[in-house]
């Protein structure tokens, strides 16, 4: 909370959650304004990251970056977002470590029977799609599905739960996050289950 020398009248509040500016918006109507955002609420994606259960009461939406072919997720809490690209810089350490280490045994010949390649990973293309021969052996560990184009009648958290309870898919799932589209943008919907055989 800051105020200004010149206006005792006058307070600068910050917060860190958008949700809390909605709620001081509808308590004080016309005697407050919101003035330019700062701080970081996004976390870009790359292809081979995942979101985890944790995370998705905490993003307000999710945008493809075709360009740089990775999803542009915003969270409401700048200490969430901080959080999470803290935890995907620790990710990409181990990774490279992990790489370093093959690359030093494979050089020195000192790599066992079983390493035959780099580690895999879920490309660009392949994390937007979902390969059911993979999920069922075992191989795709992805607990959370993507629904795009989905209409505004259906793009609701309540009418999606209703759904999957119809058809006995509802005791699968942990989360539901809808994203309605805006105009004539189609939405879209995060559904988190269990784990992947309930995906």
């Amino acid at each position: 909370i800051e105020v200004p020398s010149d206006s005792g009248s006058v307070a600068m509040v910050s917060f860190y959650d958008v949700r809390a500016v909605d709620r001081v918006l509808e308590v004080l109507g016309d005697r407050c304004m919101v003035a330019p955002e700062f701080g970081n609420r996004v976390v870009v994606f790359q292809g081979e990251e995942q979101l985890q259960e944790w995370m998705l009461p905490d993003i307000e939406t999710v945008q493809y970056d075709s360009h740089n072919a990775a999803y542009c997720v915003f969270f409401f809490d700048t200490r969430v977002a901080e959080r999470v690209a803290g935890k995907l810089r620790s990710h990409h350490v181990q990774q490279r470590q992990q790489q370093k280490e093959l690359l030093h045994h494979v050089s020195h010949g000192e790599a066992s029977g079983d390493i035959t390649q780099a580690p895999r990973y879920i490309n660009d293309l392949r994390l937007s799609q979902v390969n059911w021969g993979d999920l069922a052996s075992g191989r795709d560990k992805r607990t959370t599905l993507q629904l795009r184009c989905l209409p505004a009648q259906i793009c609701d958290e309540m009418e999606l739960a209703n759904i999957l309870e119809r058809v006995r898919l509802l005791h699968y799932v942990n989360c539901i996050r809808a994203f309605p589209g805006t105009g004539k943008r189609l939405g879209s919907a995060l559904i988190d289950a269990g784990d992947a055989a309930g995906a």
